[in-house]
């Protein structure tokens, strides 16, 4: 059995998904869905523009889903793969909400729109940043982080084994990473390229917006496996999920117990979109887990030597 995995932001580029654009009908119908939808055009965006437009989060986030379904439904027509469970990182859960059927093809964009645009609102509102802290482990983190009384940092992702990040604003980040320094832990703290503090407190004013659009959106009982974020647990409730969608933009991403319960269910992992972020990250969790990406249409070799054809 097979479970299909997206990655979210942070792994984009320019230029992402324009071979499979190119060689494939499916794929170019899905960028332009995603344009008209969102009256936007995300091939100028995702092809022509520059990395400096790309990485703003209310561009990133509709192409990253944009390149990620036109790969998924590549992989759906040429092979009839479907998955048995399916979870993605932050934006990508959006990928997993359309391809596990609780959302339609339509509000999927809709849905990761405003989401965008909210997080985006609230980011200039803030100007929050977020850290990557190698070395250290969530047990760790967690006993450190109450001691902090200056401004506002939280666990934004707990990625896998030694890597966490941390998320507020300046006052806060920085008091945490002084008190690694003092404590003399070893570790190694990287700025992320982010333009605010993504699942932490200082998103909440976009969080109840959120919600209150989220009311208006068909949510359905999932046809195969859902992992979602906030809970790193199964959720096939649908207003749970909706709930659970909502929150997940002030939540801490629990990737490491979505692990742990995808690899209960399935022996092989596909990474559908850019990069090569959730691979490492499996490969770090435990080396037994197989996960294989598909970025480009080269990669797809890797799907006809797993199905066992030629």
């Amino acid at each position: 059995m097979k479970g299909f995995v997206f990655p979210g932001q942070g792994a984009q580029y320019i230029g992402m998904g324009k071979d499979f654009y190119e060689n494939f009908t499916i794929a170019r119908e899905i960028f332009e869905f995603a344009s008209d939808t969102l009256g936007k055009d995300l091939n100028k965006l995702i092809f022509n523009s520059t990395e400096e437009e790309l990485k703003v989060t209310i561009n990133t986030q509709p192409a990253m889903i944009t390149v990620e379904l036109a790969i998924y439904e590549v992989i759906k027509k040429e092979f009839g793969l479907k998955p048995h469970i399916t979870a993605g990182h932050s934006v990508g859960e959006a990928s997993s909400l359309y391809v596990s059927g609780i959302v339609n093809r339509k509000d999927v964009f809709k849905i990761i729109q405003k989401r965008a645009e909210l997080m985006d609102r609230e980011s200039q509102k803030t100007q929050g940043i977020m850290y990557a802290i190698l070395g250290v482990q969530k047990e760790t983190i967690n006993a450190l982080l109450p001691k902090i009384k200056t401004g506002i940092v939280v666990p934004a992702n707990f990625n896998t084994k030694g890597q966490i990040v941390i998320s507020g604003d300046k006052a806060g980040v920085h008091a945490f990473l002084e008190l690694l320094k003092t404590k003399e832990i070893k570790h190694r703290a990287m700025e992320l390229k982010v333009s605010g503090a993504w699942h932490s407190p200082l998103m909440e004013g976009g969080m109840h917006d959120y919600f209150d659009f989220l009311k208006d959106i068909e949510f359905s009982k999932p046809n195969i496996l859902f992992v979602d974020n906030v809970t790193g647990k199964l959720a096939e409730n649908p207003d749970i999920i909706r709930q659970l969608v909502a929150s997940q933009i002030i939540s801490s991403v629990q990737w490491i117990d979505s692990m742990g319960v995808l690899e209960e269910h399935c022996e092989l992992f596909v990474e559908i979109g850019p990069g090569k972020v959730l691979n490492g990250l499996f490969r770090r969790y435990g080396p037994q887990i197989k996960c294989v990406n598909i970025e480009k249409v080269e990669d797809l070799k890797k799907l006809e030597e797993l199905e066992g054809r030629k």
